[in-house]
């Protein structure tokens, strides 16, 4: 008998709040043993506190600032914020620092609080903006969970050098010892001299697989790209139950996010996928896909044709026994 093959989908919610992985529709309805790809797309990173730390100092030209919030509003617009995963904070420094935004999970207020940064002049003080940031981290609500990536950005067109070592070389370990990743971002107007001390600074408390220093004129392609390594998905993980037992497989997850597992034949009585993504601090996403099988019913007037093949097949009446 043909058999038909219900599709459903299940999500299972596992571990912080992070991204989610989406299955594209399956077929409403296919035969046993016919082909069935399962494929489907990531959707966001993993938690993620990130603290932007942007230069205001006087040695900010309008051009430079207006670069810098280009750079950095491409890059904020890119992560999934409004999703849960991704909160950000707005730190300026120069003179002296302050916070422009706490860390928010809203991409509007995100993108609104770089937009309007303008030039404030002064000096830079570039450990002013690091205290700072430690401490917005210190105020995150999701502090101490332990697949949460912890990211500050430091913009500047100075070095840390220039500031006596007393005020900034606290700054930067501060950071390093709760587990915060600092990078750089040198803005188009410094001096080798400088951005060398910045990539110096930086490369003690950077994490592996960044540069010490992004170029803000190189664009934020590599930087996003290198976020992404540190809390996105870049695997999904299938298993594959079927009545014969259960194959195990891993498939990459493409630029955009998508994937696809490969092609089977859907079994008689069903198949059932489970699939999940686990980033490298360790931040997990599942979820399931499972085709049942149901009967197709038989066209009108079947039965009527089946009658006599059912009367041949019925045993002989046998007479009834006797009663007392």
């Amino acid at each position: 008998m043909k058999r038909t093959i219900l599709a459903s989908l299940m999500l299972i919610t596992v571990g912080a709040r992070a991204g989610s992985l989406v299955v594209d529709p399956l077929p409403a309805e296919v035969r046993a043993g016919d082909p069935v790809t399962v494929t489907g797309r990531v959707v966001g990173v993993g938690p993620l506190d990130l603290v932007f730390l942007l230069d205001r100092s006087g040695s900010i030209d309008t051009q430079e600032a207006q670069a810098q919030r280009d750079y950095a509003l491409a890059l904020a617009d890119g992560l999934a914020h409004d999703t849960g995963s991704v909160m950000s904070a707005i730190v300026t420094h120069a003179g002296s620092a302050g916070v422009v935004l706490p860390l928010s999970g809203s991409g509007q207020a995100v993108h609104a609080a770089i937009q309007t940064l303008a030039p404030s002049g002064g000096t830079s003080c570039v450990s002013c903006g690091l205290r700072l940031a430690n401490d917005v981290f210190a105020d995150s609500t999701r502090d101490g969970q332990a697949t949460l990536g912890r990211l500050a950005l430091l913009f500047t067109d100075d070095a840390p050098g220039n500031e006596l070592p007393v005020d900034y070389v606290p700054a930067y370990t501060a950071l390093h010892k709760t587990g915060v990743t600092l990078l750089g971002i040198a803005l188009p107007g410094i001096p080798t001299a400088d951005r060398n001390a910045l990539a110096n600074a930086t490369n003690v408390v950077a994490s592996s697989g960044f540069a010490d220093v992004y170029d803000l004129g190189d664009g934020p392609g590599a930087l996003y790209q290198s976020i992404l390594a540190l809390v996105g998905f870049p695997t999904v993980d299938y298993s594959l139950h079927l009545s014969t037992g259960t194959v195990f497989g891993s498939v990459a997850v493409a630029a955009d996010g998508s994937f696809a597992l490969p092609t089977v034949a859907v079994a008689e009585g069903g198949t059932f996928w489970s699939l999940q993504a686990t980033n490298r601090l360790g931040a997990t996403i599942s979820r399931g896909a499972t085709v049942y099988a149901t009967p197709v019913p038989l066209p009108p007037g079947a039965l009527l044709m089946l009658a006599p093949l059912a009367a041949l097949a019925r045993p002989a009446r046998q007479p009834n026994a006797a009663r007392y």
